[in-house]
């Protein structure tokens, strides 16, 4: 692809043209265009991009031009035009090497860049004069949101000490309370791991005290009164199993009750 653009000094062009009529400075102007576009110009050229007004040639516009070799340039022209080419090459070069830099050790995330898009930072950058059309920065931030978002849809399967019907309940009813509903996966694991260290009538009661506590965590139930089982209060009463069983029934009407989220367990 060309480069569309080329630098251009107005009050330069307007000192060099100072003696030129207007319509020699749109010769001129056409003659510079033509260079621009298809390089040096022989000749006959010129005489096509002038036509009719190839005698301004000769009287005024020859001597803006060098000659070598048979073809004619202007040398501002071409040096604008080599200038403006290794600009853009060493921006080019620049933001490669940012980018490689930035993704050192990342070349999983990198693999997954178009390699078009790679390849083609010369080209696109000429859109626009001294920025790339293509931010290299969104490209990166792009693709390190799409792994993230990957890994975040890949979590384990959980691994559950029990599955009967009462300890799959009580535990959707668990994670669905506020304090428990933005833990990670791994957060839950490691509270499955602690209730299996107990059997799973002390598990689902440990599980029980939390949901009517509002609790964040779970915690070992003291023994107290010749034996029973209490902790702050909470001892598994009718009540608290009344109100499990009411989360478990609009669990249900709202088609959540057998989803099954973290595997495979008893049916109801």
């Amino acid at each position: 692809m060309k480069d569309p653009a080329v630098t251009w000094y107005f009050d330069n062009w307007d000192g060099g043209t100072k003696l030129l009529s207007r319509h020699q400075k749109g010769c001129y102007m056409d003659l510079l265009s033509a260079q621009f576009h298809c390089g040096p110009l022989t000749i006959e050229n010129i005489q096509t991009v002038l036509g009719n007004d190839f005698a301004e040639w000769d009287k005024c516009l020859k001597a803006k031009f060098q000659e070598e070799d048979g073809v004619f340039f202007n040398e501002r022209m071409e040096h604008e035009i080599s200038k403006r080419r290794k600009e853009i090459k060493g921006k080019s070069d620049g933001g490669k090497k940012a980018m490689q830099k930035r993704w050192s050790g990342k070349d999983k995330i990198l693999n997954n860049i178009d390699n078009k898009i790679l390849n083609n930072i010369d080209n696109k950058s000429l859109n626009i004069e001294y920025e790339y059309d293509i931010d290299i920065n969104n490209v990166i931030k792009s693709e390190e949101k799409k792994e993230k978002s990957k890994r975040e849809k890949t979590n384990p399967t959980l691994i559950f000490p029990y599955t009967s019907v009462l300890f799959m309940q009580t535990w959707e009813v668990l994670i669905r309370q506020s304090k428990w509903k933005k833990k990670s996966q791994d957060a839950l694991q490691t509270s499955l791991e602690q209730l299996s260290k107990y059997d799973e009538h002390t598990a689902v009661q440990m599980m029980k005290n939390t949901i009517a506590g509002g609790w964040q965590g779970l915690f070992e139930i003291k023994k107290y009164n010749n034996g029973n089982n209490e902790k702050s209060g909470f001892n598994g009463s009718s009540t608290l199993d009344k109100s499990i069983a009411s989360s478990i029934e609009a669990m249900r009407s709202e088609g959540e009750g057998n989803s099954q989220p973290y595997g495979e367990w008893a049916s109801y």
